[in-house]
C-alpha cells in the first residue's frame, strides 16, 4: 500500500525546468498536476517548487486486494451527467426529495431511472459511472448478464432524454444494506437535519461491514459526502469481484477493506 499526494501547479519555464532536474516532466506553460508518493524523498524539494495539495490517494496490492473479503468498487471514469442537467433537474426527476435535507443532500430515494444523453462511447469499458452520482453503478447488459444476474442481483433500464431505453447500458440495482465501520471515519453532523455525513475515504484502506451480509452487493447505512452531495459506500464480496475479474471487466477500481488498528 501506497499513499500519494497530489501536486498542482501553473506552468512555466523556470518550473518546468526545476521539476525536471527532480525527474518530473510538466508543461512549461499550462496548469499541470502528478501524483507523487508520501515517502519519495524528493517531496520536500517539490514542495519548494510548487504546491503540494491535500488531496491524496492510496495505491493498493494485487495481494492487499485479493486477501480482503470486501472491496470498494469505483469506475475509473464518469461517462455522462445525469438528466436534466440544467439546475440538477434530474434531483427531482429521479429522486423522491420530500423527505431530503436541503443543506446536506441525506435522505434521496431513486423512484425512476436515470435519463442520460449519450451512451457510453468506450468500447474498451463495461462498468461505468455518472457526474455527480457517487453510489450507483451502470455496466454493460452482457456484463450484467454474464456476472451480476448470476449472482441475484438485478439491474434497471437507463432511459435517453426521450424516455427511449438505451439498449447499451443497464444500472445494477444495490437494495441491500449494512453498517460499515466508523471508528476511523471523519463524520460532521448537519446543522439543520442532525444526520452526520463521513468524509469519503482517500488515505488506507475503505471501512468493511461491521456483521456478516448474505448479499454481495450492498450499500452502507451511513451517508458520505462533502456541501450537498451525500451517497452511501458501495461494498462488494471478494466472490462478485472475483467473478468480475474473471470476465475481464473493464473500467472497476478496487479499494480493499481491511479491519483498522
Amino acid at each position: 500500500m501506497k499513499i500519494q499526494r497530489r501536486v498542482i501547479g501553473h506552468g512555466s519555464p523556470a518550473v518546468s525546468a526545476q521539476l525536471a532536474a527532480l525527474g518530473f516532466r510538466v508543461s512549461p506553460t499550462s496548469f499541470f498536476g502528478f501524483w507523487i508518493d508520501e515517502d519519495d524523498p524528493r517531496l520536500s524539494a517539490v514542495a519548494q517548487i510548487t504546491t503540494i495539495s491535500s488531496l491524496s490517494q492510496t495505491i493498493f496490492t494485487r495481494a492487499e486486494i485479493d486477501e480482503a473479503e470486501w472491496v470498494q468498487p469505483l469506475a475509473s471514469g464518469r461517462w455522462a451527467y445525469p438528466q436534466p442537467e440544467r439546475g440538477f433537474g434530474y434531483k427531482h426527476s429521479t429522486y423522491d426529495s420530500s423527505n431530503a435535507c436541503a443543506s446536506c443532500g441525506v435522505g434521496r430515494v431513486q423512484v425512476a431511472p436515470f435519463r442520460v444523453n449519450r451512451d457510453p462511447k468506450s468500447r474498451r469499458r463495461n462498468f461505468f459511472q455518472l457526474h455527480w452520482i457517487t453510489d450507483e453503478f451502470f455496466v454493460t447488459p452482457e456484463l450484467a448478464r454474464d456476472v451480476f444476474w448470476k449472482f441475484g442481483i438485478t439491474t434497471r433500464e437507463v432511459l435517453g432524454t426521450s424516455a427511449r431505453v438505451r439498449e447499451s447500458v443497464v444500472q445494477v440495482e444495490i437494495t441491500e444494506a449494512v453498517e460499515v465501520d466508523t471508528n476511523f471515519l471523519v463524520g460532521h453532523a448537519c446543522r439543520d437535519c442532525g444526520t452526520t455525513k463521513y468524509e469519503p475515504v482517500a488515505r488506507g484502506p475503505s471501512p468493511a461491514p461491521v456483521a456478516d451480509c448474505s448479499a454481495h452487493l450492498v450499500r452502507s447505512r451511513q451517508w458520505f459526502g462533502s456541501g450537498g452531495s451525500a451517497g452511501n459506500m458501495i461494498l462488494m464480496s471478494q466472490a462478485l469481484r472475483t467473478a468480475l475479474v474473471n470476465a475481464a471487466a473493464s473500467g472497476l477500481v478496487l479499494r480493499p477493506t481491511f479491519p483498522r488498528k
